[in-house]
């Protein structure tokens, strides 16, 4: 995995650590973090945006929390991945 990546899913952890319901204490583990890389991946091979998960969430809530924490944590990551993007070009 390489390690941009996951210092970049972290960065997008540590951005939304205070409004997570779900994935606030397991976010502190490097597993964790892997996979939220390969599900971003998955996500993304799929054409799954964050907003198609918070427009998917429904009123279940562990479900609903759960894709509001996703959408949350993969919107800021793919932010974070075009802002890194952008200042490799320059």
């Amino acid at each position: 995995m390489a390690a941009e990546k996951f210092l970049t899913m972290y960065r997008a952890l540590q951005k939304n650590l205070s409004v997570l319901k779900l994935y606030r204490r397991p976010s502190q583990r490097a597993a964790f973090l892997e996979q939220l890389i390969h599900l971003d991946d998955e996500l993304r091979s799929y054409q799954v945006s964050a907003e198609d998960l918070l427009a998917r969430r429904g009123r279940v809530r562990p479900l609903a929390d759960k894709l509001q924490d996703l959408a949350l944590i993969c919107g800021a990551y793919e932010a974070l991945l075009t802002e890194n993007a952008g200042t490799a070009a320059i």
